[in-house]
């Protein structure tokens, strides 16, 4: 079976606003230069997990994924407790799989994690569905 790639960060989880997420991921990609990382997606994939607060970086499942296939990740985090009108909190970050024959660019993918108890996550349908 093969090795899973290592993860480089290119951009570790930052808080963000709803409403600025793709500005943030542009100025992630603009402050790199394609010299250094190439923006990659060849599918969003989004996905629903109960929030653990001890995983903080993408789980081994989307990791094994998106190391193998340049995507855009979605990751909704249901909280265990709250209310439908509980705030949404979102971070942004790109990490860049790292192989043995890695060419002298990264292909890196963008991760988005919304947080909120499963009540609030439904208010994010359409933020998703324009993500």
């Amino acid at each position: 079976m093969d090795q899973p790639a290592a993860v480089l960060p290119l951009q570790t989880p930052k808080d963000v606003s709803i409403e600025d997420i793709e500005q943030e991921l542009n100025k992630i990609w603009s402050s790199k230069g394609e010299s250094v990382a190439a923006r990659a997606a060849t599918f969003t994939l989004v996905v629903y997990e109960s929030l653990d607060d001890a995983l903080l970086l993408p789980s081994p499942t989307v990791e094994a994924i998106a190391s193998q296939n340049p995507c855009r990740v979605i990751d909704l985090r249901a909280k265990r407790e709250g209310a439908a009108e509980d705030a949404i909190e979102a971070q942004v970050a790109a990490y860049c799989p790292v192989t043995r024959e890695q060419r002298s660019s990264l292909v890196c993918c963008e991760y988005i994690t919304l947080k909120a108890p499963e009540a609030a996550l439904v208010r994010a349908c359409s933020t998703v569905a324009s993500l």
